[in-house]
This record gives structure tokens, C-alpha cells and sequence, in this order.
């Protein structure tokens, strides 16, 4: 639980840790109800104007494979992730927001990142990677993109339960899959059990799991 007196947390240098040792950590009763999920059952698909796009489809699992891609052809980088098998707050958390500097390291230099000093994100100017500290991961950009992922789908109001490939994503291409999910799932909700086979039924099927 986080309370705050603004519009949304302080960002920091965009990653989780900071958040988790203010509030810290409790074991949740698994007696009071059990987690409820949707399965996406067919593949779901959005695009950005920059050519982004990410797709959900049919999976026993929750999994991310995730480029960071950008505008600039550079700092690419790859990773699939999942929370069966990985450990998020080692491996997903520590990563810290990214920003790129169109203006190159001379604008850095002159403090024109404004909000995004090297103190609180990784920022890339040009060819040039500048942090007050060594990069967290040897991939740490695409860490962060995983890590915004998940927390965005994290808003839906239930769990999801798919696979997922993201290129170039970003927060509103995250929100918009999560849009579509939702409406299939308000669609399934709507339909009567006799007219489980349609197409909304199918694309978010509800399963219980505890």
C-alpha cells in the first residue's frame, strides 16, 4: 500500500527497490480468497506509430520477451523473464529508467536533462551511456522495459496469464494491451455460459487458482 499526497509516487531513479524498503513486507492470508486470473486464449496484438508493438497469446505461464529497440539504432538489447523460474527483485527491480538525450553528452554536461540527471536514470547520450554509478545489469535497459511491463499490467484488474513479446514498448503501448485484454474479459463476463465459444469467450477465459 502506498499513500501519497500528489499525482503518483517520486519516480527515483525508476526502479522498485526504494518503494519496497519504505513499505516493506507482508505474507498475504491465502485463506480469504483465492487469486482469480484471465487466460488470454488467442493472441492479442498492438502497435505504436514508431513502429513498437506487443503481443499477448495463449500460455500456462506469465512470460515477457522484451528489445528495448529505439529510434537510434543503438544499445539493443534482449531478455525473456519469467517469475517461475526467474527472481523479480533480483533481476527485474534494480533496474533504473532509461532516457535518451537527444541533444548528445554536451547537453548533459550543461544540466539540460532537467529531471532526468545521470543521479536518477541511466541516460544515453549519442554513443555515450552516463550514470553516477556502474550500469545495475549488463542489460539493464531492457530489465527496465520487462519491469514497466509488469507493472502496468499489474493495474488490470485481475491477473493475466499469457505469453508476451514486446518490441520498442512503452507505457502507453503497455496500457493499450492491457485495454484490449480487458475488453475481452468484460466481453467473456457478458456472455452466458452457453455462448462460451465465442471469440471473447475464448480470448479471455476465466480460470481460478489459488
Amino acid at each position: 500500500m502506498i499513500e501519497i499526497n500528489a499525482n503518483e509516487p517520486p519516480i527515483g531513479d525508476g526502479s522498485g527497490p526504494a518503494l519496497h524498503r519504505t513499505a516493506g513486507e507482508g505474507r498475504q492470508d491465502r485463506t480469504r480468497r483465492p487469486r482469480r486470473r484471465v487466460r488470454v486464449d488467442e493472441p492479442i496484438r498492438v502497435t505504436s506509430r514508431d513502429g513498437g508493438y506487443l503481443i499477448a497469446w495463449p500460455s500456462d505461464r506469465f512470460e515477457i520477451s522484451c528489445t528495448n529497440a529505439n529510434h537510434l539504432g543503438k544499445h539493443t538489447q534482449f531478455r525473456t523473464w519469467n517469475p517461475e523460474t526467474g527472481n523479480y527483485a533480483k533481476e527485474i527491480a534494480l533496474a533504473r529508467t532509461l532516457r535518451v538525450l537527444r541533444g548528445g553528452a554536451a547537453a548533459a554536461r550543461e544540466g539540460l536533462i532537467k529531471g532526468r540527471q545521470p543521479g536518477n536514470a541511466v541516460v544515453i547520450a549519442g554513443d555515450a551511456i552516463l550514470s553516477r554509478e556502474p550500469l545495475r545489469y549488463e542489460d539493464e535497459f531492457v530489465r527496465h522495459k520487462i519491469l514497466d511491463i509488469i507493472g502496468d499490467l499489474s493495474l488490470f484488474p485481475v491477473r493475466t496469464q499469457g505469453a508476451h513479446l514486446a518490441v520498442k514498448p512503452s507505457h502507453a503501448l503497455n496500457v493499450e494491451l492491457a485495454r484490449e485484454i480487458l475488453q475481452a474479459y468484460k466481453q467473456r463476463q457478458a456472455q452466458p455460459c452457453r455462448s462460451s465459444r465465442s471469440r471473447w469467450a475464448r480470448a479471455a477465459s476465466m480460470r481460478r487458482t489459488s
